[in-house]
Order: structure tokens, then C-alpha cells, then sequence
């Protein structure tokens, strides 16, 4: 009888001994196993992330960080398009300034631009003509990764009694982008001189781009690069976002066959006023219609 029962227990010792070799075999091989499967299920399909993870105007802390890693000449390809990008209204609560040092800023620049004949308009307010202003602060965040951003600021100067409006888009360093005038309804746009000198356009260059960048050189545009600017025009996404003119052609795309009163166009070469060797070229445009004046810098696609 003993016999019969050590020899049971042996067997049964043996099938714990086999059950706890394939429980550890199972261990190290089952895991693998299974990510494999779970590898196959998932192969080329695309997760949809959750909005909150992406790093937009509610985000800003974490846009603004990366951001700082790009030149103010790369933020500006952001705002033109030139880099694919989409603007957006960053939230009130992320403004870095009230808005009222911006302002001050613009009218700055428009009363040098002004005192020197470079540019027709300026904003003086007083008793019989005074004009709101509004500044909104917006980002051009990359559409590829979101993560980085151009931040700048649109300022807008509407008379108080007429239709008679002037946009600015500046950066946040406060460099000029673009301006866009529209004269009250029936009227001219004052005119500048119909040709710059190059010096001219070098002082205009200056006070517009700030007192960091220098203009190193300045060349003419050929016709193709003029069209290609026209063409920009045509899609500029700052200039979609104004209020058009209401008459029958408000809706029409700029048409270089149109009467234009002048459309000026000029390479420019930039560089650091502190000195170094980086330089950056931006094609420098003055359009006019019978509708508005667009005077702004567009980086050289690089």
C-alpha cells in the first residue's frame, strides 16, 4: 500500500513540477505573444488624439515655449502662409499686454512714416477726428506638428463717424507686417510719390521693421516676382479677414488689369543691427486699388 501511494505522489510532484515549467514558459513567452497581437490590430490605423492635447490658443503656455525657438523671419513665414499655418484669435486671458502699448507703438511708426512722406496716412485723434481702436492678439500655428506658432498683434483704427479704416498686423516684437488703409466711402486714397528711391525705401524699411534689423541692400523686382507678389495678394489670408467695400465689386479678387494707382515692388536684404552674418530677404510691396492701400513685407521663400 505504500508502495502504491509514494508512487502517486510522485506523479503528483511531477505534474506540479511540469505545470510550474509551462506556467513560467507562459510568462516569458504569453506577453510578447499577445503585444504581437495587439501590434497586428492596430497596424495602420489612426488614432484620433483628443483636441486637449493639442497645444492651441487654450494650450498657449506650451506654443509659446516652442515658439521661442524660431527666428522672428520664420514666425513671419508662419503669418504670411509661406509656412502651411492657421490663424486663430489666441483667448484674452493669455494677452501679454492690454493692447494700449501696441497701439502707441503703431501710431508711432505711422507718425515717422508720416513726418517723412513715406506714407500717406496717419492716426491723429482729435475733437472732430477721432478714431476707436482695437487690438487683437493672434497666433499662425503650424498645421503639421502645432507646436510652433507665429504670435502678432492686428490693430485696427476706425473713424468714429465714417467708414474710414486702417489695419495693422504687427509682430509681437513690434515689426510691422502688413498695413491695410480704406478711405471713407467715395474717397481717394491720398497719394504718395508715385516712384521711392531706394533710400527712401531703406528709411521706410527701418521704421517699419524696427530697430533691430538694418537693410543691407536693396534691388528691383522683376515682372514674374511682381506677379508672384500680386498672386499673394490675391489669397492673403490678412486681407480676406477685413470688411470689403460694399459695392458691386467688393467680392472680386485683385486684378492687375484693374486701374491701379501704383504697385511698387523691391527686394530687400536685411541683417542684425547688432552685427553677424545671418541675413534675411523680404520682397517689400505697395499696392493700390480704388478700394484700399496694402503695404507690407513678404519673406523670400529660402
Amino acid at each position: 500500500m505504500k508502495k502504491q501511494k509514494n508512487k502517486k505522489s510522485k506523479k503528483v510532484n511531477i505534474l506540479l513540477m511540469l505545470l510550474a515549467v509551462l506556467a513560467a514558459v507562459l510568462c516569458i513567452i504569453l506577453p510578447e505573444y499577445m503585444i504581437d497581437i495587439r501590434k497586428k490590430e492596430y497596424a495602420d490605423v489612426y488614432m484620433n488624439v483628443p483636441e486637449e492635447y493639442y497645444p492651441t490658443s487654450s494650450y498657449y503656455e506650451v506654443t509659446k515655449a516652442s515658439s521661442e525657438k524660431l527666428t522672428e523671419y520664420q514666425k513671419r513665414q508662419l503669418i504670411t502662409g509661406q509656412w502651411e499655418s492657421e490663424i486663430t484669435e489666441v483667448d484674452k486671458e493669455y494677452y501679454e499686454d492690454s493692447g494700449y502699448h501696441i497701439e502707441e507703438r503703431v501710431k508711432s511708426i505711422l507718425d515717422e512714416l508720416y513726418e517723412e512722406a513715406l506714407y500717406p496716412v496717419h492716426i491723429d485723434s482729435g475733437y472732430s477726428d477721432w478714431y476707436n481702436w482695437k487690438c487683437t492678439y493672434m497666433q499662425a500655428l503650424d498645421t503639421n506638428f502645432r507646436s510652433y506658432a507665429g504670435f502678432f498683434w492686428r490693430v485696427e483704427f476706425t473713424h468714429y463717424e465714417n467708414s474710414e479704416k486702417l489695419t495693422v498686423y504687427i509682430t509681437s516684437e513690434g515689426s510691422i507686417v502688413e498695413m491695410i488703409y480704406r478711405p471713407n466711402e467715395g474717397e481717394e486714397i491720398p497719394e504718395n510719390p508715385e516712384v521711392f528711391s531706394d533710400v527712401q525705401i531703406i528709411n521706410m524699411t527701418n521704421m517699419m521693421l524696427g530697430e533691430n534689423i538694418r537693410v543691407k541692400d536693396v534691388t528691383n523686382v522683376s515682372t514674374e516676382k511682381t506677379d508672384q507678389i500680386i498672386d499673394y495678394l490675391e489669397k492673403d489670408r490678412l486681407i480676406e479677414e477685413q470688411d470689403r467695400p460694399d459695392d458691386s465689386s467688393a467680392g472680386e479678387d485683385i486684378d492687375e488689369n484693374q486701374p491701379i494707382f501704383s504697385i511698387l515692388s523691391k527686394k530687400i536684404v536685411t541683417e542684425d543691427a547688432a552685427g553677424g552674418d545671418e541675413t534675411w530677404e523680404y520682397y517689400f510691396y505697395s499696392y493700390r486699388d480704388d478700394h484700399r492701400m496694402i503695404t507690407g513685407f513678404l519673406p523670400v521663400e529660402q
